[in-house]
């Protein structure tokens, strides 16, 4: 371990020597996995602080983009994260709190079918992994017959779990429990088979070394399209008075997601965070970073995707209008 971590620590001060973790525009990935995107070479930030003027958002503590954006861009936006789950973020953004905010399927669902908004983009993808406490467990169809808690309980988690388990034909016994319920039971070490979104899982089987990640279930989703975690919408009548503001923040968020997704933009990234004090420790941080399933889509791509994805969520998802998705 001590080994690691000099090693760990050698790469992180070449990192930072090389480049400090700032973003850079890059050409657009939109609609595409982003798992080979270019390392990200930041540059030096002078742009002028807009004080009052700064774009107000709204995002979780664990949404990485926006963690990144928040160092990068303090200049231009101010986003509060602090004690920011999806349901709170789609709160700020309805009673007009923000001008943005990062939400899951249902809470983007919800915020579209009560306000004017307008999706902007997608910056993540779900991803499920299977956790166990000392049982060998490689493929789903060994689950048959047994117990398995599983988060996101009455969110699209649960749908896109649930349906996952129907297509494969498995007939496990899905207890469905919110995140912070199934890390709870991780930590007191209650129970033997969980399933977690990332990057929830690696924060949860920290708390309890007697758990580890078997495999990803999610790797068994057959639909053409991907299951999405995050949806950046925006009020509608901020995205029609400031156009060049929304185009310029779509660079900035976009260029930021990409560069989680390299091994060296991860490491660098690990390192800001904990030492803005973001999370408890750089090696942690890395490994969550590195679990999330990073993935920028926009305009078309953003249509077909969500779209897909409000259809499998029900009926106030599916109801949705074209007229939400952000075309400029």
């Amino acid at each position: 371990m001590k080994y690691f971590k000099k090693i760990f620590a050698v790469l992180l001060t070449l990192t930072m020597i090389l480049s400090f973790a700032s973003c850079k525009d890059e050409p657009s990935q939109s609609g595409s996995e982003i798992e080979n995107a270019p390392t990200v070479a930041p540059v030096q930030v002078s742009d002028p602080d807009r004080g009052e003027d700064k774009i107000k958002i709204a995002a979780s503590e664990r949404d990485y983009a926006f963690r990144k954006l928040s160092i990068d861009r303090s200049y231009a936006y101010e986003i509060t994260a602090k004690d920011v789950d999806s349901a709170k973020a789609a709160d700020m953004l309805l009673k007009n709190q923000v001008s943005i905010a990062s939400l899951n399927v249902d809470d983007a669902a919800k915020v579209a079918s009560q306000a004017d908004v307008r999706i902007l983009a997608v910056t993540s993808e779900i991803r499920l992994s299977l956790i166990t406490k000392g049982e060998e467990i490689r493929k789903i169809e060994s689950l048959g017959g047994k117990t398995v808690y599983c988060g996101g309980k009455d969110t699209f988690v649960q749908a896109v779990t649930e349906k996952i388990f129907s297509d494969k034909g498995v007939g496990a016994d899905l207890v469905f429990l919110s995140d912070s319920e199934v890390a709870a039971k991780i930590k007191n070490g209650e129970a033997g088979l969980f399933i977690l979104q990332e990057p929830e899982s690696i924060y949860a089987i920290s708390q309890n070394a007697d758990y580890s990640r078997a495999f990803e279930i999610s790797g068994y989703w057959e639909e053409e399209f991907s299951p999405v975690s995050r949806c950046v919408v925006a009020r509608a009548d901020f995205v029609t008075a400031n156009p060049e503001l929304v185009k310029e923040f779509m660079t900035h968020i976009e260029t930021c997601t990409n560069s989680l997704s390299t091994e060296m933009g991860a490491m660098s990234n690990a390192t800001a965070f904990a030492e803005e004090g973001f999370f408890p420790a750089s090696e942690l941080t890395l490994n969550a970073i590195n679990s999330t399933k990073h993935a920028y889509y926009e305009k078309e791509a953003l249509k077909e995707i969500v779209s897909a994805n409000f259809a499998l969520a029900g009926s106030e998802a599916a109801s949705v209008s074209d007229a939400v998705y952000y075309m400029g």
